[in-house]
């Protein structure tokens, strides 16, 4: 969560000019997501992380036994990661696309 935040913020002050000039309502420094946004947007993964500590238990690697647990637990983690990587992939296209124009 931290690292899609803090990558996120970087991209948006990225190239800060030029996207001032395209679009009508950028404000310097603050591009259109806060930490408010961010948080509200992550819920479904943090649902994941939550839901993996309860019915799981404690943190680990990817387990390749065969229980129920284990694939339920299994799944929740690549849940929470790809939750993640196609939020950045939307926040990084967002905030360089508008750069190529």
């Amino acid at each position: 969560l931290l690292c899609f935040y803090k990558t996120g913020s970087m991209l948006t002050k990225y190239g800060a000019a030029v996207k001032q000039k395209l679009e009508d309502d950028y404000v310097a420094g603050e591009g259109q997501r806060g930490a408010g946004q961010v948080l509200a947007c992550s819920a479904i993964a943090v649902a994941c992380a939550i839901l993996r500590r309860v019915f799981v238990g404690t943190d680990g690697p990817l387990s390749l036994g065969v229980g129920e647990l284990e694939c339920l637990g299994n799944r929740l983690t690549l849940a929470f990661v790809a939750f993640f990587g196609c939020c950045a992939g939307d926040t990084y296209a967002s905030e360089l696309g508008i750069l190529s124009k």
